[in-house]
């Protein structure tokens, strides 16, 4: 063997779980034909789960804070994300102070430093984001902009 490899790469999404997978090689050959093809070969490896987390639409505002607007994702994620909030009363666009955006679980939760006006529409500016699941998958596309009715009751 001269130690020439063959690098196997998986298509994102591809793999969805954490397993061991058949793995067969056949019909392999080297540089413009110069080598005739490998025989079969089979063998069992350890593939991680390769999916990207996704932003579930509709996130919902926290009636119980009045200050809280939870993001969801379809599984937990880690990381950071920078948004500027806005909010249509009458015919002025006001921007809403955020304090914090804390990412844990599979949420991300924007806290407002004021409570937003009833009966309103909301728009959440996605900034910037960094965000992984933890097998390090990055988060799928997400919209640059989220609009929020905001009802209390």
């Amino acid at each position: 063997m001269d130690g020439s490899t063959v690098v196997l790469t998986m298509a994102p999404d591809s793999v969805p779980y954490n397993l061991n997978y058949k793995l067969t090689i056949s019909g392999v050959k080297g540089y413009n034909d110069s080598y005739s093809a490998i025989s079969y070969y089979e063998t069992t490896i350890a593939l991680r789960e390769n999916t990207r987390p996704a932003y579930k639409p509709d996130p919902v505002f926290d009636k119980t804070t009045m200050t809280a607007i939870k993001i969801n994702f379809t599984e937990t994620v880690l990381g950071t994300m920078t948004v500027k909030v806005s909010q249509i009363v009458g015919s002025n666009t006001i921007e809403i102070p955020v304090k914090s955006v804390d990412v844990n679980g599979s949420t991300a939760t924007i806290n407002l430093a004021i409570p937003p006006s009833n009966n309103s529409l909301m728009y959440i500016n996605i900034v910037s984001y960094d965000i992984k699941d933890l097998n390090g998958n990055s988060l799928a596309a997400m919209p640059s902009t989220i609009p929020l009715l905001i009802t209390y009751n």
